[in-house]
């Protein structure tokens, strides 16, 4: 293994991934008592398909102030503060990423919830692989936001021990200084003062005593013991090796985000929300998720392997078929990238995630999706939105 020099650890190293005070912003909690008597508290809205946000190392739920109303509009939104963080009560011997996990799994089963997505930020990354292994089948997919660049890096050696003494000596005097580093230099400066205070208002014994643990944690094989799949969106400061993931999880993929820091989901809300609806719909769409149903129709084979479509009133439609990688970001006008291929059968029943070709707003009023997909890249109004440039979809019908 080499030596974890980067990653969420990194930002562990010089920011403890930033806190905020939980009474500040939260409606009125509710409480689950874990079997240790600590009581998580939590934020619950909204109801459909099931979200679990998990903070970060020394955050709190509020971190996720700008998901949880937009999201809870069609889930069922979860949003925990992990034991000693936020408005969550406990007392440990010892506080680890793994009983985090335990902790998490315990929520989502008392709650009884099922076909869950965990999307945890920063160490919520770690935590959500560990709840999964306990899970099982009950997670749907991972999401992961800045963390898991490298899962093979380990975090050891002569700086994190002089960075774990002076956590010992002076918490708030070393994470006040170290925090506001870890935001890109646009981000708003009242943002990163409510990050900063409320961060170095986290008990010391539960931010040092996660800090003395990270070194011991095997984030490779905690990523190989999860069967679904985990998509990452990370910020642009640090590379991830995707290569390297998917040695431990063939069905990992990441979105760069830039012009951001650690926070990405306080710092650039709306660019995060979008990239992460776009995730939760490739999830509903993802081939591993679905067994091959003739009654959809038959597998159509293209250069990326087959398609399964759905037949319907003698038609087989194949909606939401990516016949090209867009260009992202600074290359978004250079040509499409390489053609990722598909492992199996995917499904093709559905649209895939939004994209140029899809539209919001009430300038067109459009009816069907053809007119949504013309309206979107003729019309000139400013009331109509674009939702993405990121993806290039194909929809096909064929006489059955």
């Amino acid at each position: 293994m080499q030596k974890r020099t980067l990653g969420w650890g990194l930002v562990a190293i010089l920011s403890l991934a930033g806190a905020a005070t939980a009474a500040e912003d939260s409606a009125a909690a509710r409480r689950v008592t874990l079997d240790d008597g600590a009581e998580v508290a939590l934020t619950v809205q909204g109801s459909g398909p099931p979200l679990v946000f998990i903070h970060g190392w020394a955050c709190n739920r509020n971190h996720w102030r700008e998901q949880i109303p937009v999201f809870a509009a069609d889930h069922t939104v979860v949003a925990l503060d992990l034991p000693g963080h936020g408005e969550s009560t406990g007392t440990r011997a010892s506080w680890t990423v793994a009983q985090y996990g335990d902790d998490v799994a315990a929520v989502v089963r008392k709650l009884g919830l099922d076909q869950v997505v965990l999307v945890g930020h920063s160490m919520g990354g770690p935590v959500a692989l560990e709840a999964a292994r306990r899970l099982g089948s009950t997670v749907k997919g991972i999401v992961v936001v800045d963390t898991l660049q490298n899962v093979e890096m380990r975090m050891e050696g002569k700086q994190i021990d002089a960075v774990r003494e002076a956590y010992r000596k002076d918490w708030a005097g070393t994470c006040a200084m170290a925090v506001p580093r870890m935001f890109a230099p646009s981000a708003d400066p009242e943002l990163v003062k409510w990050v900063t205070s409320g961060m170095c208002a986290t008990r010391p014994e539960v931010a040092v005593g996660l800090f003395e643990g990270f070194a011991a944690l095997d984030e490779a094989a905690a990523m190989k013991a999860v069967s679904a799949p985990i998509r990452a969106i990370n910020a642009q400061w640090q590379p991830t090796a995707i290569d390297v993931n998917r040695k431990y999880s063939p069905d990992f993929d990441v979105t760069v985000i830039e012009g951001v820091g650690h926070f990405i989901q306080l710092e650039a809300p709306e660019r995060f929300n979008q990239t992460l609806r776009q995730t939760l719909l490739a999830f509903d769409d993802a081939p591993a998720a679905r067994a091959v149903d003739a009654a959809r129709g038959p597998a159509v084979a293209t250069a990326l392997g087959p398609v399964q479509g759905r037949l319907a009133d003698g038609i087989h439609a194949f909606k939401g078929l990516r016949y090209a990688a867009a260009p992202t970001g600074a290359n978004r006008f250079k040509p499409p990238g390489k053609l990722a291929a598909w492992k199996s059968v995917a499904d093709a029943s559905k649209y895939g995630a939004p994209c140029v070709q899809m539209a919001t707003g009430n300038s067109a009023n459009p009816s069907t999706e053809l007119s949504k997909q013309i309206a979107t890249i003729f019309t000139t109004s400013t009331e109509m939105k674009i939702a993405s440039e990121d993806c290039l979809f194909l929809n096909l019908w064929t006489p059955g």
